[in-house]
């Protein structure tokens, strides 16, 4: 039998009338984890947009086997450009531009400020949020015009071909 009881941290939900340990509290459960689900997110953010640069990556090629080739090659290096392999402040000036196109580093940046700072320095995982969200929509967007040229360059050659002899025609 379910029932409902209510007290000063917020709603319970009583599984059982006999058994008193098992309930469930909403409000608990939401102030307690807030900061694992920051992680979680910022965790899952990364993720994705690595799957989006992947995605843009792996446009360029034709088959399965050669898009798995050149995406893990490319991505085991800006992982290793993270700041977690390497000391950014070693890096020779022209390797120094790697870290900031890499979601590694973006992540492991939200996830060590979240871990270790407890979150004070909000500014810094803001600007690390956006610019792993500007990095999925560019990776996204450029991943689509490549895999659209591709699907539709012999219309376009076609096309672009017929210009060019009534042009000469006339």
């Amino acid at each position: 039998m379910i029932s409902d009881k209510s007290n000063d941290d917020g709603v319970a939900v009583n599984f059982t009338n006999k058994h008193p340990e098992f309930t469930f509290n909403w409000s608990r459960l939401c102030v307690q984890t807030r900061d694992d689900n920051k992680f979680s997110c910022a965790a899952v953010l990364g993720c994705v947009t690595s799957a989006s640069m992947g995605a843009f990556i792996a446009s360029f090629s034709g088959s399965v086997e050669s898009a798995v080739a050149t995406t893990i090659p490319v991505l085991q290096i800006l992982v290793v450009f993270s700041d977690y392999f390497l000391d950014l402040n070693r890096l020779p000036f022209i390797l120094y531009i790697l870290p900031y196109l890499s979601p590694f580093y973006y992540g492991y940046s939200i996830l060590n400020k979240l871990q270790w700072d407890n979150g004070s320095s909000s500014a810094v995982i803001y600007f690390d949020i956006t610019m792993l969200f500007l990095l999925f929509t560019v990776f996204n967007i450029l991943a689509f015009i490549v895999i659209w040229w591709g699907a539709h360059r012999f219309h376009i050659a076609k096309k672009w071909q017929t210009i060019i002899e009534k042009q000469t025609i006339n």
